[in-house]
């Protein structure tokens, strides 16, 4: 419930949500594609998860508006 009432005031505001633990081929490959791109890590993990995001909520519909649906039967 806290972060739908975070979502609802503040859309621009980074924070730390989560340490990812890798593969060690998925690492190399992160880490080559961040020097080829000349992006960090951190950036292209976040486009990575906004991707995933948006493909769910295309398929689903709106995840904060379906998470207040599931709230209110609980």
């Amino acid at each position: 419930m806290k972060f739908i009432s975070k979502l609802e005031y503040d859309h621009g505001k980074k924070i730390f949500l989560q340490r990812v633990y890798l593969d060690l081929h998925t690492a190399c490959k992160l880490h080559i594609l961040s020097f080829i791109e000349g992006r960090s890590r951190s950036d292209i993990s976040r486009m990575a998860i906004r991707r995933i995001i948006e493909e769910y909520e295309d398929e689903n519909g709106n995840l904060i508006n379906r998470a207040k649906r599931e709230l209110m039967w609980i």
